[in-house]
């Protein structure tokens, strides 16, 4: 069964506190893919969540209690600088691991700092988030998650 964007679930404060890695876009399409490719694992638990979340970042926060990784995907022209650079501090002094691919090639050089992942993993996420295939949204949450350092079950029978 296809998740379409109109059928995610509003955010659910449950399932994103228990979430193992955070994905947050603004793209509807990208999120259901990762919804999908989600619904078939026991673990990592992926929570995709949409980037307005990030105008409050402090209740996005004290949402996200255990997970150990967030993936941020941006617009080419977005308006996050400052909620992302007050959210990543908040999340190193947690030792979460932060990767923020950006749409466009001529981001923020501070954006880019943010990343405490190493730029050939960044270079393959952003890969696989360019890829539309559903294969290749469950290949970028393994990636992340062992690059966030979580152990891979295998996935559900399908």
């Amino acid at each position: 069964m296809q998740t379409t964007a109109w059928q995610l679930p509003p955010v659910d404060e449950s399932s994103l506190a228990s979430a193992d890695l955070i994905l947050l876009s603004a793209d509807d399409e990208a999120r259901a893919r990762f919804a999908a490719a989600a619904a078939l694992r026991r673990s990592p638990q992926l929570y995709p969540c949409d980037l307005q979340q990030l105008h409050d970042p402090d209740a996005l926060l004290s949402a996200i209690k255990t997970a150990r990784g967030v993936l941020i995907h941006l617009p080419a022209r977005h308006d996050y600088r400052d909620q992302l650079l007050s959210f990543a501090a908040r999340l190193a002094e947690r030792n979460v691991a932060l990767a923020v691919l950006c749409d466009d090639d001529e981001s923020d050089p501070a954006l880019g700092t943010l990343c405490n992942l190493p730029p050939s993993t960044l270079r393959r996420l952003r890969q696989l988030l360019g890829d539309q295939r559903s294969s290749a949204a469950s290949a970028l949450i393994n990636q992340f998650a062992l690059a966030c350092g979580l152990s891979l079950l295998p996935e559900a029978p399908r």
